[in-house]
């Protein structure tokens, strides 16, 4: 399972996956819906430094789009509102 939270909004997305390598599709997707539909735009991503947001592929993908802030997994604290959730 893939969420992502709107930190300015508290909003939530869910996006069920069969396989971490999934996940940038998925985000795609979420970055899409996120821009036609609620007409905001992503300014950074932060995430937790799991796995599946570090591929070679996530990470062209941000560099190309904006900042990325990875912290430091297993730390709750600095993984702020998702980790809350989770």
């Amino acid at each position: 399972m893939s969420l992502f939270v709107g930190n300015a909004t508290l909003k939530l997305w869910i996006y069920p996956i069969h396989s971490k390598d999934k996940v940038l599709d998925k985000f795609k997707k979420f970055l899409a819906l996120v821009n036609n539909q609620i007409d905001k735009t992503v300014k950074c991503l932060c995430s937790n430094n799991g796995g599946e947001y570090v591929s070679k592929a996530f990470q062209v993908f941000c560099e190309s789009k904006w900042m990325r802030e990875l912290t430091t997994s297993q730390k709750p604290p600095q993984n702020g509102v998702a980790e809350q959730l989770n």
